[in-house]
């Protein structure tokens, strides 16, 4: 698979304290992507995140913190277009894995996109400053790819999970920056990109 960016922006994390030195959170938010080396360029593809994650603070004064989130994202690109074309009756190499079982669209208003859902996790070491409620963070993510589909010009392509065309595992690198709301409740923003 091409090098996937993402960035997850205005992710909101709702905390709740347990323990002396744990931190529990859910996590609701939204990601815009890009499958870097494809014809689609421009962060355009639009996806949901969500899911949980713990805090471990590693320090008596509580300042520094491993975080694990277990998440559901979507990712992947997009390209808008005027309308879809038929092309039943033209078939240059990129048709011919159409899949011609699913029916013709033609009210579609883009060129092409590809869907890709993963289930990642997420391991971050990160700062925190309890004063401004301001944290920042580095980690890597594994994740792995439990949808996947494509269209091209209103017919859907036979992509999946078990084409091969997409790798089913994924590591990536990544930083962000949480910024305190109100009491519990955080704005993240996120920088991700895949290692593959």
């Amino acid at each position: 698979m091409k090098k996937l960016f993402l960035i997850i922006f205005c992710t909101l994390l709702v905390s709740v304290g347990y323990g002396q030195r744990f931190i529990g959170s859910l996590i609701v938010g939204a990601n815009v992507s890009q499958v870097e080396g494809d014809d689609v360029r421009g962060y355009k593809k639009p996806g949901a995140v969500g899911g949980a994650s713990v805090m471990v603070a590693l320090d008596k004064k509580m300042q520094w913190f491993m975080t694990v989130e277990l998440l559901y994202t979507q990712k992947g690109s997009r390209s808008a277009g005027t309308r879809a074309f038929d092309t039943t009756n033209y078939a240059p190499a990129m048709f011919l894995d159409v899949n011609r079982n699913v029916d013709f669209h033609p009210s579609a208003k883009y060129k092409c996109r590809l869907d890709l859902d993963y289930v990642e996790v997420p391991v971050l070491f990160h700062f925190e400053d309890w004063h401004s409620g301001c944290a920042i963070g580095l980690g890597v993510a594994w994740g792995r790819l439990v949808r996947a589909q494509e269209w091209y010009n209103g017919f859907k392509r036979n992509t999946s999970i078990y084409s091969g065309t997409y790798r089913t595992s994924d590591w990536s690198i990544l930083a962000d920056l949480k910024f305190m709301i109100y009491k519990g409740l955080k704005l993240e923003f996120r920088f991700q990109y895949s290692l593959r």
